[in-house]
């Protein structure tokens, strides 16, 4: 079991949530951390079946789970391709201010300009480490982050990338409040007029696409903010 915890920023600047990623057997996840520390888990398992849930019970016992979605069969070895699990973008208009250090040794990824955002990728392939790096390399516009090989022989690999995104701004009201929310109405915009530093950091995703293509964004309560405009 390998595991690889990484954050999209720059020490002491302006920084996504701490993420690991790791895997069992042939099972892998991927965790948020930072202040949605152990809320909300990716699972891709070896059947096929993935997961984006919640990890605690809810009060209520209604299901935790996000999304569910069955992934691509992975192509032979040769095709020179492979299996998106899912890709998260994180904007760099949307970075926060530096959170309390993550406890375990992290992995910089740069920030993509602003205006713009980064793209990660993990991706399930039964090309080599060696094959796959020459597939990114002739595309150019992906790089390499981190490879683990798998117990069925299969290789994991995660990539960055670098994509225009332009403005992105989203007010998520409270009530009905949406997965893993417990700050009421909530605000996310393209430009910190307010100076917040933009403290919560959540998880938004677009339709029902499969495999999923999820948004880090960060932002603030939205109350006493508006009247100041």
């Amino acid at each position: 079991m390998g595991n690889l915890r990484f954050v999209v920023g720059k020490p002491a600047v302006r920084q996504s949530s701490s993420w690991k990623l790791w895997s069992q057997g042939d099972d892998i996840y991927l965790l948020q951390r930072g202040v949605f520390s152990r809320v909300m888990k990716f699972s891709f398992h070896k059947s096929g079946r993935c997961r984006w849930a919640e990890i605690a019970e809810r009060p209520d016992g209604s299901d935790r789970c996000i999304q569910k979605w069955e992934r691509d069969p992975v192509p032979p070895a040769g095709m020179g391709s492979g299996c998106r699990l899912v890709s998260i973008a994180f904007p760099a208009n949307h970075l926060s201010a530096p959170s309390p250090s993550d406890s375990g040794k992290l992995h910089w990824i740069d920030p993509a300009p602003p205006g713009m955002a980064t793209m990660i990728e993990v991706i399930l392939t039964a090309e080599d480490k060696n094959t796959a790096s020459e597939l990114l390399a002739s595309g150019g516009e992906r790089r390499l982050i981190h490879h683990e090989p798998l117990r069925s022989g299969l290789n994991l690999f995660m990539t960055s990338a670098v994509f225009a995104c332009g403005p992105v701004e989203i007010n998520m009201p409270g009530n009905p409040r949406m997965p893993g929310q417990v700050f009421g109405d909530l605000a996310f915009p393209d430009e910190d007029i307010f100076g917040t530093g933009r403290p919560i950091r959540a998880l938004i995703t677009r339709g029902d696409e499969v495999p999923p293509t999820v948004w880090e964004l960060g932002g603030h309560r939205a109350e006493g903010f508006a009247a100041r405009r």
